[in-house]
């Protein structure tokens, strides 16, 4: 049972939606349709907290999405992402991203330098080759799902965050 704040539409092979005609909309699952777009509207959800977009055919985040400033919580997973979205680094008060299940190859230095409110970040069974962290990362990301991706990604990157808890260098 969804609170009123929520709406979920998935199933159903969408590819394109009308605005809801709900300002209070806080949570918005659009799992498991055809959508290669996120639809314009969603930015204007003054309220929008949460959205799920999982197993649709997005390849890119829209530059517009900068308009969506207090959403928490984004879920991409089974998408068709080859790059991070730059566009993300722009949502500051994100506190979790899922994007596993694409074909992410590298994570920049820019997801901790900008992206500092990101406690929790979902990258498993991409094709992730190299992971560029800095102790920022380290130290405010508490989940971090790297499995799935080359296995040199995951033992350099555990190999480093031991060496951060453990004081060396």
């Amino acid at each position: 049972h969804l609170p009123q704040s929520a709406v979920q539409i998935c199933k159903y092979c969408c590819t394109k939606l009308p605005a809801p005609m709900t300002v209070g909309l806080r949570y918005m699952a659009l799992s498991d349709n055809q959508f290669v777009s996120i639809p314009r509207w969603v930015p204007e959800l003054p309220c929008l907290e949460a959205l799920e977009m999982n197993r649709n055919k997005l390849a890119s985040v829209p530059n517009y999405m900068t308009g969506a400033t207090r959403l928490t919580s984004l879920s991409f997973s089974g998408n068709q992402f080859t790059v991070f979205p730059s566009v993300l680094f722009t949502m500051t008060k994100l506190k979790s991203l899922n994007l596993s299940n694409n074909k992410i190859s590298l994570v920049s230095k820019e997801v901790c330098l900008f992206m500092t409110n990101l406690n929790s970040l979902d990258l498993h069974n991409n094709r992730i080759h190299q992971v560029e962290s800095t102790r920022s990362m380290l130290s405010h990301i508490h989940n971090l799902d790297l499995s799935g991706n080359l296995p040199s990604v995951s033992n350099t990157f555990d190999k480093r965050v031991d060496e951060y808890n453990t004081g060396v260098h």
